[in-house]
């Protein structure tokens, strides 16, 4: 069951599901199908873009390092990376998109 607050942080959630859907839908090819594998990345992306606003991995900003591993951000990579290609036949592979990261 969630509290009040977990609910109020999953909804703030939602702008970046919607953006890696639109993203996503974005590059779609027309060929029929995918859904399940398009959603699959979509929730990959996402993770990818929490992991890395996680204060517990590795930080660099001109000198400043702040480091604790980074082993979560290169895991939710790799899955992202592996989601994407999973859909790669739903995908026009070629575009290239500035997208923000952020709550």
């Amino acid at each position: 069951m969630y509290r009040h607050t977990d609910a109020e942080t999953l909804a703030s959630y939602a702008g970046l599901v919607t953006e890696a859907a639109a993203f996503l839908e974005g590059l779609r090819n027309g060929k029929p199908g995918g859904e399940t594998l398009l959603e699959a990345a979509a929730a990959a992306l996402v993770n990818w873009e929490l992991s890395m606003l996680d204060a517990n991995e590795d930080f660099t900003a001109g000198d400043v390092k702040i480091a604790n591993g980074g082993r979560g951000v290169s895991q939710a990579k790799a899955l992202w990376e592996q989601a994407r290609a999973a859909a790669g036949p739903y995908l026009n592979q070629d575009q290239f998109a500035f997208r923000r990261i952020g709550l």
